[in-house]
């Protein structure tokens, strides 16, 4: 790189541009933001209500605005059309793709973008192709065969590409007349941009600034989080002293730290953002942070819209979809929307299918319908039918909008600022990908929409934001930026010089004699300490920092620094506004472990009183707040739903044979086809939705544990089932508890519950004053006298059989090592503690304790193992405070 032409051009003071602007020069910018903050320093000195637009642009907005100008015009010798950013990737990839080495020499996804890095380097650097080749190394002759096809591609399009410009606009500006052009920013010259200028003769001209250099000091901190509130809170310092001050904060590795950076400087500078209601008020600072425009919300839920009909989602695709600010009815029929998703997550499997999607909004299985929604989705599903046939990309395009035009899209309520540049940028994607027509493809839906995808993603969006006098940038966008006050953060020496990396498709060693950015360590010691110069230059007060840290990893200051002086140890700042807000507390103890009393009757089932058991405050946060967590369904068949099929299956099994000795005279053949009918049929009710294979896999996996459970079943002495999910209803304290038994058989005079487990059962968690499993204690209180015995039958693979407890008997009505025989008295006794333990546990549920006390909360197996209200209740605070515990 070469700095002769910018020494050599006649000079532009800084501060005289407004006047050579209006008389009628040009500015071209090294960077976007230099440009903006050049058309912002002009229209504070014209102080007026209007004004004229300045001709200011950056480096390629000019160049395509000379090659315009200079083609309609009749000017160019070669006035050949040149292909947008878009377009040029498209032709990249198709020339790619028909080469098969080229794919296999960089990542996936970078092969593109790696060609088109040489690509520009070769014509940045005016490099010559025959010397190329004579120094190519095998990656660089994939390279060249490559260009070659490209270059072949572009001249059967009669076209150029923006990388070609600068060389195409030499020859037509040479020896031109025209008004004076001034260059900002440029403190280093490419070949081609010298070759341009040059070519501008006595119209070049170099924007220069007044030097302010000041006083410089490094700062050293423990940590990045240190560093960044540090120079947040000069910023605040700098701002109280002059509120008119431009300050600049330069963060080198700006995309990761600007969540961090964003909520310090909130608290630094617009603490009242932190407040309720007050989130939206105006920032005196920017951050200079362009991301992929895909990620924009409004943007973002366009693509998801689009994709309903693309096939298959996942539910939280889904979810996004069913709750977006960005369709018609969001707000009207928002409620519909919410339980429909809660419905979804209850009763739907994923991934969700288009049919399934519409079907939930149709209102199909008592789903909660969203009409609204259900007839956009269909219009747009229908403008978009035929997904498979090949159309053109602007048919595409055009079919896009009329979809989302059909859903609403962007919207009921007029966009803000931000919102609204996202869809005039979204609008410009879409013609992106329409003018792909102009290079002869045809896409499918989904190619199309993946297509779309990839412009959104490489295309950056920043909404523009009013002047503010903190602004944040990257290193990059720094170049002839001017500034009262700056502080540069992170310059440790990973940072600074940059590490190595030439292109991998040029021949390293040429990179180096040439001094080519990233390709030599001796040039980019020499760029960082010129860009530290420049730097300590724009400011009259300037600060540079690093973290003597990085998690565990020691960091040193980059070299550069050494010239500035001594590092001082970086003084602690204070701590932010809610840390000085939580100090200034006044501290008033109130514990709360009672809500209202409950009025009337309640009517619930064994979870309620199993949930009172394990945590008073989450009975009371489901059953009385019902504060249900959404579920998340899986793939396949869920365990809850794989029980209910099984339970279904028995239960029609057992309605039919009713008697022990019915089964056992049915034969093995006749027992094993009695099943399969009844797992058919119970498969017809409960797996309807779920693929054939998938059936076939849970009907044979339930065949074979039914008939091991049955095997047993038989082995048993003499017995009736007399009901099957047999219904009952007691009254304890203040609840009314309904319940289904799942069997009920009767021996003698007695009757024997059986509930049916699919996972894990263990009979000792009926017993202790809560008890963890309080279901069969209720059956057995609903029962009274006539109960006899109470058993688990285990359909867990590997544990199948029967566990419980009954009264003692010969022979036992139920046999096995899990059973446990328990004499009268004993069973007695027991079912009246029992009653004892569900009436106290009933009473204080209706009583509204709601005490933040559950059982075992740290352990494996203890009540908040699998308990989705740890926010609520404030579970880890708690435990961290001792308030709970296990003992």
């Amino acid at each position: 790189m070469k700095d002769s032409t910018s020494s050599s051009l006649a000079e532009v003071r800084r501060e005289a541009l407004a006047d050579a602007l209006d008389s009628g020069m040009q500015v071209v910018t090294a960077t976007r933001r230099l440009a903006r903050a050049l058309h912002l320093e002009y229209a504070r000195s014209r102080g007026a209500d209007s004004w004229l637009t300045p001709r200011i642009l950056p480096w390629s907005a000019w160049l395509l605005d000379q090659y315009r100008a200079l083609r309609d015009f009749g000017r160019l010798a070669d006035a050949r059309r040149c292909l947008d950013e878009t377009q040029a990737a498209a032709l990249w990839e198709e020339v790619l793709s028909r080469d098969d080495t080229a794919g296999r020499l960089l990542m996936s996804g970078r092969v593109t973008q790696g060609f088109r890095e040489a690509w520009q380097l070769v014509h940045e650097w005016n490099l010559a192709w025959p010397g190329l080749e004579a120094r190519a190394g095998e990656d660089c002759r994939v390279f060249l065969r490559t260009a070659r096809a490209y270059e072949q591609r572009l001249r059967e399009l009669n076209a150029i590409d923006a990388a070609q410009l600068p060389g195409l606009l030499c020859k037509a500006l040479h020896g031109t007349a025209g008004g004076p052009v001034a260059f900002a920013g440029f403190d280093r010259w490419l070949p081609a941009q010298q070759a341009l200028v040059d070519a501008l003769g006595d119209r070049a001209r170099r924007v220069v600034a007044t030097t302010r250099q000041g006083r410089s000091r490094v700062l050293a901190y423990a940590d990045t989080r240190r560093e960044l509130a540090a120079a947040a809170h000069w910023a605040r310092m700098r701002l109280e002293e002059n509120p008119s001050a431009r300050i600049g904060l330069i963060v080198p590795d700006l995309g990761a730290h600007a969540p961090l950076l964003e909520r310090l400087l909130d608290d630094a500078l617009a603490p009242q953002r932190l407040w309720p209601g007050r989130e939206h008020d105006p920032r005196p600072w920017n951050i200079s942070l362009a991301l992929p425009l895909a990620e924009s919300p409004v943007v973002d839920a366009a693509m998801r819209l689009l994709g309903c009909a693309q096939g298959p989602m996942n539910l939280a695709e889904v979810s996004r979809v069913l709750r977006s600010p960005f369709l018609a009815g969001a707000t009207t029929e928002a409620p519909q929307r919410a339980r429909l998703e809660a419905w979804l997550r209850e009763h739907g499997s994923e991934p969700v299918t288009p049919g399934a999607l519409m079907a939930g909004l149709r209102g199909d299985g008592r789903a909660p319908a969203c009409p609204l929604l259900e007839r956009g989705l269909s219009a747009a599903q229908e403008i978009v039918a035929g997904g498979q046939r090949r159309r053109r990309p602007s048919d595409w395009a055009a079919g896009f909008v009329r979809a989302l035009g059909q859903l609403g899209w962007p919207g009921e309520t007029p966009p803000g600022s931000t919102e609204w540049q996202a869809v005039q940028a979204w609008a410009e994607a879409l013609d992106a990908l329409a003018s792909l027509d102009s290079l002869g493809p045809s896409f499918t839906y989904s190619e199309a929409l993946q297509r779309l995808r990839r412009i959104l993603a490489e295309r950056r969006f920043q909404a523009e934001s009013p002047d503010v006098p903190v602004q944040v940038l990257g290193i990059p966008e720094t170049a002839g930026m001017q500034f009262d006050a700056i502080w540069v953060t992170g310059l440790h020496d990973g940072v600074l010089p940059a590490s190595v990396r030439p292109s991998p498709l040029l021949p390293a060693s040429l990179q180096r004699e040439l001094g080519m950015p990233r390709a030599c360590p001796d040039t980019e010691q020499v760029l960082a300490r010129r860009l530290v110069e420049q730097l300590g230059a724009a400011a009259a007060e300037a600060c540079f920092s690093y973290p003597l840290s990085d998690g565990d990893e020691p960091l040193r200051p980059s070299p550069v620094l050494a010239r500035l002086g001594t590092p001082e140890a970086g003084a602690e700042v204070p701590g932010g506004i809610a840390l000085r807000t939580f100090a200034a507390r006044r501290v008033a103890e109130v514990r709360d472990v009672r809500g209202p009393a409950v009025a009337g009757e309640v009517r619930g089932g064994s979870n309620l009183l199993a949930d009172q058991s394990a945590c008073p405050f989450r009975a009371f946060a489901l059953h009385r707040l019902h504060a249900r967590p959404l579920e998340s369904p899986r793939s396949g068949v869920d365990p809850r739903r794989r029980g209910s099929f099984l339970h279904d299956a028995l239960r029609i099994l057992w309605a039919g044979w009713q008697q022990r000795a019915v089964a056992a005279a049915a034969g093995p053949a006749a027992r094993a086809a009695a099943i399969r009918a009844a797992l058919r049929s119970a498969s017809a009710r409960n797996l309807a939705d779920q693929p054939r294979g998938l059936m076939e896999i849970e009907i044979e996996a339930g065949a074979q544990v039914i008939e091991a459970l049955l095997a047993i079943d038989l082995e048993r002495p003499e017995f009736e089932v007399v009901a099957c999910e047999h219904p009952f209803e007691i009254t304890l304290g203040p609840l009314r508890v309904r319940g289904r038994m799942d069997r009920v058989d009767r021996v003698g005079a007695g009757l024997l519950v059986i509930d049916y487990k699919t996972g894990t059962a263990d009979p000792r968690g009926w017993d202790d004053e809560r008890p963890a499993e309080p279901q069969m204690p209720l059956y057995a209180i609903a029962l009274e006298a006539s109960v006899a015995g109470l058993f688990y039958g285990s359909l867990k693979p590997g544990a199948i059989g029967f566990s419980g407890r009954q009264r003692e008997a010969e022979p036992p009505p139920i046999g096995g090592r899990a059973v446990r025989q328990l004499e009268p008295v004993e069973w007695d006794a027991m079912l009246a503690g029992w009653h004892g333990v569900l009436a106290h546990l009933a009473n204080d549920f209706g009583a509204g304790h709601a005490a933040v006390d559950p059982l075992w909360p740290t352990r494996r197996n203890g009540s908040c193992a699998y308990c989705r209200l740890a926010t609520l209740c404030r579970r880890d605070e708690l435990l961290r405070a001792g308030a709970i515990g296990d003992d």
